[in-house]
């Protein structure tokens, strides 16, 4: 009976050294649109077998600064409405290379590009006289500054697309910062735009567990049965 609670409690020690963690990267980028940052990222290294990775994330984060503005200047003999849309977007893709991995999910899905976008609806008289000129007053014009936004999004890489996740060398993400823009309903009009600011990061995480090294667990199994039988030698 004592040989099996001791073999029990060897079982439980051994489950019990091994313990879970998480690595994270975090690279981050500035600007103004267009622009693409190369970012490098460490692969996981198992240290010879003493690490097992259990999970990869890969996150991304685009904040669009409240410095842009759009105007428009209805220069036709209609009015003129819709929606003025402007910001930025945010891509993150493999670099080129053998050692960089794709960003695909248990189901082989990528990641989607983001938007940080700030929208107006606009309704503007016909040409109130200016013509051809663009002006920034009267009725037949109207303005959206674009306002302080930020989006997000993350995904779970599947198992079967860690191998390249896995090494000690680096790999690179391009992050794709553009401009988004959309006032494609006012037809006839004139369009100027003043640049704006983006700014975000990507992460990529990895979760794993940790087994204690050779010399050190049968040490560790040891003390524990020890003390284990002592206790059971004299408090039972």
């Amino acid at each position: 009976m004592k040989k099996n609670l001791l073999i029990i409690a060897a079982l439980l020690l051994v489950a019990g050294m091994v313990q879970a963690d998480t690595i994270t990267q975090t690279n981050t980028f500035t600007g103004t649109p267009n622009y693409t940052s190369y970012l490098a990222f460490n692969q996981f290294n198992t240290l010879g077998g003493i690490r097992t990775l259990t999970g990869v994330n890969v996150s991304i984060f685009l904040l669009t600064e409240a410095q842009g503005r759009v105007g428009v200047d209805n220069d036709g003999a209609s009015p003129a409405s819709g929606t003025v849309t402007m910001g930025t977007s945010l891509n993150v893709i493999k670099h080129t290379g053998t050692n960089n991995p794709l960003i695909l999910d248990e189901n082989g899905e990528t990641l989607s590009a983001i938007y940080s976008t700030t929208s107006k609806d606009m309704s503007l008289t016909a040409d109130d006289g200016d013509g051809a000129t663009y002006s920034t007053v009267g009725t037949d014009y109207d303005v959206m500054n674009v306002a302080e936004s930020q989006s997000s999004t993350s995904i779970i890489i599947g198992s079967d697309y860690w191998a390249k996740y896995i090494g000690a060398d680096t790999f690179v993400f391009d992050a794709t910062v553009a401009q988004s823009t959309d006032f494609s309903s006012f037809g006839g009009s004139q369009v100027q735009m003043d640049p704006m600011s983006a700014r975000g990061n990507v992460v990529v995480s990895y979760d794993y567990t940790v087994i204690p090294e050779p010399a050190t667990a049968p040490l560790m199994a040891l003390v524990a049965l020890v003390g284990f039988w002592i206790r059971r030698r004299f408090m039972a």
